[in-house]
């Protein structure tokens, strides 16, 4: 795929003409990096650059919501980085991701190497503190991962996860084919579990401008955990939006378009030449 290069709102692959010229109209360069049970359509209008899926994810090859190794991911987002910023000398690079790869993109921009290259980082709900059932869960998943890494728990189930209170938008991506509804196999679960811990003791190094962005009533990723990223990181350009009672899917809530706004207006005070 050398020529070519995901365009997110249709899952259509354009190329790279095209892409250089809705780069040169907005003139930055935004890499998305999704989270699980995510895939590139939903809902990241005007996107012109990302980092592969996640194995196991979407329409990418591998057993539907199992990923052996999250680190493989980081470094994906690195190399794609380094290449994307290549190509495009000029433009500023942003990284978004959203839940875990929120957790992903947190982890990429905490690599000194990474300083050089990305502008900024925009988290959406990011996995950094995780909600599980029980603490022993915690202590179990490294076992369980290794001796059935793939199995899962119940069955799936179509309607999802409240993630949303946009009843709507719920139905519009849970009937994603591509969307996986299937309950957390364990092998992912426990690789979630070690990248958030991972975070939770190293995001004080974390020296780029950020904006992070969190719902109150998200029961996925503890908005805590957002909380504690921008308390604890040594970044002196960095900011919070804590979105009372909404839910984790941030761009899927009915106010999506206002959230959309603040991320957007948080670009324009840094690069605002970008969007004239």
């Amino acid at each position: 795929m050398e020529n070519t290069i995901w365009y997110l709102e249709d899952r259509k692959e354009i190329d790279r003409k095209s892409c250089k010229n809705r780069l040169e109209k907005y003139k930055l360069v935004p890499e998305i990096v999704e989270g699980l049970c995510f895939q590139d359509g939903a809902n990241l209008e005007e996107a012109y650059s990302s980092v592969p899926l996640l194995c196991g994810h979407g329409g990418s090859d591998g057993l539907h919501g199992y990923v052996h190794s999250l680190e493989y991911a980081v470094n994906d987002v690195k190399v794609y980085v380094e290449k994307v910023v290549a190509e495009n000398p000029d433009f500023p690079c942003f990284l978004f991701g959203h839940s875990t790869g929120g957790a992903i993109a947190l982890k990429a921009a905490l690599d000194p190497k990474m300083e050089a290259l990305v502008n900024g980082i925009i988290l959406s709900a990011p996995a950094i503190q995780v909600q599980t059932s029980h603490p022993i869960v915690g202590v179990l998943a490294p076992v369980f991962s290794f001796l059935v890494p793939k199995y899962q728990f119940g069955a799936a189930s179509k309607t999802g996860l409240p993630v949303c209170r946009d009843p709507e938008a719920l139905v519009t991506k849970y009937s994603d084919p591509l969307v996986y509804t299937g309950p957390i196999r364990i092998r992912t679960g426990s690789e979630i579990l070690h990248i958030s811990s991972h975070l939770q003791q190293n995001q004080c190094r974390l020296n780029l401008p950020f904006l992070v962005l969190h719902g109150t009533a998200d029961t996925v990723t503890d908005p805590e955990g957002s909380q504690r990223l921008y308390d604890e990181a040594a970044s002196v350009d960095k900011s919070i939006k804590l979105y009372d009672g909404f839910l984790h899917d941030l761009l899927f809530e009915p106010e999506r378009e206002d959230i959309a706004r603040d991320m957007i207006d948080w670009l324009t005070t840094r690069y605002g030449s970008c969007f004239k």
